[in-house]
């Protein structure tokens, strides 16, 4: 730990930047504070990816940050409850879309559909169904 400490000290003392944290995809979040034509001193955040350039790689936490969206990095704790939330909208939504190609496939066999009777029920409903006014 001392050793990062001091590898962000001269890091910080060389380029003005500071290392804020990783992912678990292994980028790296940088702030850099940087001066404006005015003077005036700002912070820049950035990130280096540990592969090829692809944001969408990024978190969604770690993209607030970025964006300044919140002013604290987030927490490992954060990052977990983060990814747990996802997984389990894409669990949902996983089962939605099976339930949806289960209705499909018995509505294809002229099974009964999600309101009751087949396909060929609803073709003739729809034949001899008087024209709405």
């Amino acid at each position: 730990m001392a050793f990062r400490q001091l590898i962000n000290r001269v890091s910080w003392a060389l380029f003005k930047r500071e290392t804020v944290g990783f992912d678990a995809i292994g980028n790296k979040y940088y702030r850099l504070l940087d001066k404006t034509v005015e003077g005036d001193i700002i912070e820049r955040r950035m990130v280096k990816y540990a592969g090829d350039w692809d944001p969408s790689q990024v978190p969604v936490e770690w993209l607030q940050w970025l964006r300044k969206v919140r002013s604290d990095p987030p927490t490992n704790i954060e990052m977990q409850a983060g990814e747990a939330s996802r997984q389990a909208q894409r669990d949902r939504a996983e089962s939605a879309d099976a339930a949806a190609a289960e209705a499909a496939m018995r509505w294809q066999q002229g099974g009964s559909g999600s309101r009751g009777g087949s396909k060929s029920q609803f073709t003739q409903q729809l034949k001899h169904s008087p024209p709405q006014k």
